[in-house]
């Protein structure tokens, strides 16, 4: 081999490894969030979601009671038994 061939093989292999490293570092030196961490994120907000939607009666029954004087009603609509009653 010449002098020249090794001189451009060298130069070409130079080439592809700042090739490769431009590719690595093709988002700007930003890193990508892992799809893991996004799964993690749905799974935390529908957690959230699904304890908001579960509090939200109970939250809104006193209001409820106050604004409608259901107060002695809402224990039956629970199923629980007035103090004293008698089911028969």
């Amino acid at each position: 081999m010449s002098t020249a061939d090794e001189a451009f093989e060298a130069t070409a292999a130079l080439d592809l490894a700042a090739d490769a490293d431009q590719q690595r570092s093709a988002g700007g030196g930003r890193r990508r969030i892992h799809p893991a961490w996004w799964v993690a994120l749905v799974a935390f907000v529908a957690l959230i979601g699904a304890a908001g939607f579960r509090a939200a009666p109970g939250v809104l029954m006193v209001p409820l009671e106050e604004e409608f004087w259901l107060a002695a009603d809402s224990d039956l609509e629970c199923g629980q038994p007035e103090p004293g009653a008698v089911w028969g």
